[in-house]
């Protein structure tokens, strides 16, 4: 079955994906879905990079081990840099 956005055809949208969107973006003429053409209108432009992005944002899971921020230390950030303006003042 074909995924908006999966040039590859791995069954995911990814950034193997948006690779193969880039080497195929600005051709017209004779593109198939592994150039990059989403759509499938015959070229590889910024609607089909939209396709992608979509499809990413919707399909990509979030990895157990990614980093988040932890809230104390945008506290901290924000507490820096109100201290480096008061001593600029």
């Amino acid at each position: 079955s074909f995924v908006t956005g999966d040039f590859t055809g791995d069954g995911s949208v990814d950034g193997a994906d948006l690779d193969a969107w880039q080497a195929g973006f600005g051709s017209f003429g004779g593109v198939i879905l592994d150039d990059g053409d989403a759509e499938r209108d015959g070229d590889v432009d910024g609607s089909d990079f939209l396709a992608w992005q979509r499809a990413a944002q919707t399909t990509e899971p979030i990895a157990a081990n990614q980093a988040v921020p932890e809230p104390s230390s945008l506290a901290i950030l924000f507490v820096a840099m109100a201290l480096a303006s008061a001593r600029r003042q």
